[in-house]
């Protein structure tokens, strides 16, 4: 009896913690992105979005924007850049590409080092065709 009554003390304060990390999660959601006037604006190559990581599976990592979009790294680099995310995490990317039909934006960690979206900072070990120097 007495195992029995611990037993449920530690259930509901477990799910009194869990309910009170989502509510956080939740409140911080409704903020995420809230300086894009339109979802049109945030889908530019190159522009800093926060995305909270929705799913993830051997096809890629999905995200929520907080707008009418969904985030997407579907390349195996990018899905690697995003290795240590857990479900929830809250991760600044950047905007590496757009879809045909604008509905899904494709995403890569931002790194503050590199510039992956200009193609004249990208390292390489040949120069890229029409550079100057």
């Amino acid at each position: 009896a007495l195992r029995r009554k611990l037993l449920e003390e530690c259930s509901k304060n477990a799910l009194f913690e869990t309910t009170a990390i989502a509510c956080t999660k939740a409140m911080d959601y409704r903020l995420l992105n809230k300086d894009f006037p339109t979802p049109e604006s945030m889908a530019k190559i190159g522009t800093r979005v926060w995305a909270v990581v929705a799913a993830k599976a051997g096809v890629g990592v999905f995200f929520k924007l907080n707008a009418a979009r969904v985030g997407c790294a579907t390349t195996p680099g990018a899905i690697g850049r995003f290795r240590d995310v857990e479900l929830g995490d809250i991760v600044l990317c950047c905007v590496s590409g757009v879809s045909i039909n604008g509905r899904y934006l494709y995403l890569d960690r931002y790194d503050p080092d590199w510039d992956y979206f200009d193609h004249q900072l990208r390292p390489s070990f040949e120069k890229e065709v029409g550079t100057y120097g």
